[in-house]
Formats: C-alpha cells, structure tokens, sequence
C-alpha cells in the first residue's frame, strides 16, 4: 500500500522505542517503500520512548510535525502556480 500513497510522508519514530527501529537502515527501508511519494521524511525523536506525544518532550515532537506541514502547504502552493 505505501507504494500508492501520493502525497508527503513524514514518519517520527522515538529514539528509545521499543516496538519500531530507529537505525538508518531500517528508516531508509520504510522510506524507499513510498515510492509515488513526492517527499518522505523519516526520523527520530531524540530523548524519548513510546508515546513520544505523552513525552516532555512532546513540544519539540510536535514542531517537527508542523514544519513538515509547512513544506508540505509550500509543496503545494509552488506545485499549483507550475
């Protein structure tokens, strides 16, 4: 399914986890699978374990989130005037 997904990915994964891997090998796996994708952002969350959302660090989790909706609402905007 990830290879008909068509719109920007961002996929955070929390440093200390202990259900998803966090190495470059596996994020880059997980970015390769999109692959209509326009852009794929993958990454960690440094300092935090599961439910980084819950975490105190959930500020800095959610600012990344919304950069990657700012590039996204630009993406589109410069996409649209092509």
């Amino acid at each position: 399914m990830a290879a008909n997904v068509r719109v920007p990915v961002q996929f955070i994964v929390p440093e200390y986890d202990n259900i998803w891997r966090g190495d470059l090998e596996a994020l880059s796996h997980v970015a390769e699978m999109f692959t209509a994708a326009p852009f794929v952002d993958v990454g960690v969350q440094r300092m935090v374990g599961h439910s980084a959302e819950l975490h105190t660090l959930a500020r800095a989790f959610y600012m990344k989130i919304l950069a990657f909706v700012e590039e996204c609402v630009v993406y589109r905007v410069n996409r649209s005037s092509l």
